[in-house]
């Protein structure tokens, strides 16, 4: 593991988030997120606490203390857990998750928090 300077994105100063840097946030958590899930994990808790910014403004996703290897990612909805206020409808309802509630709630609150 890599040590992140920056420290999590919602606890830097800064001034509002502008919509390239707010995509550019979110296109480092969808390739995060896409690198592990072709590799059969599941992190089981996005949320903004787990979202580190380094020191160039790269994005990166932390604590994998929840994450999962399945070999069968369908398993997945049969196995929710994290933490309840960011865990996706969907989930909650033992539908199949296409992780966009995941992305949608982190851009949502990329825009607001730095409005």
């Amino acid at each position: 593991l890599e040590l992140v300077k920056g420290g999590p994105i919602f606890a830097l100063d800064q001034e509002p988030l502008s919509e390239d840097k707010a995509r550019s946030y979110l296109r480092d958590i969808i390739v995060g997120l896409s690198f592990m899930h072709k590799n059969h994990i599941v992190h089981h808790d996005i949320k903004p606490d787990n979202l580190l910014c380094d020191e160039d403004g790269t994005v990166k996703l932390s604590d994998f203390g929840l994450s999962s290897y399945y070999e069968d990612m369908t398993v997945y909805i049969k196995d929710v857990r994290g933490t309840p206020a960011f865990i996706p409808p969907e989930a909650v309802n033992s539908m199949i998750i296409l992780f966009y509630g995941y992305y949608q709630y982190i851009l949502y609150e990329l825009l607001i928090y730095f409005i």
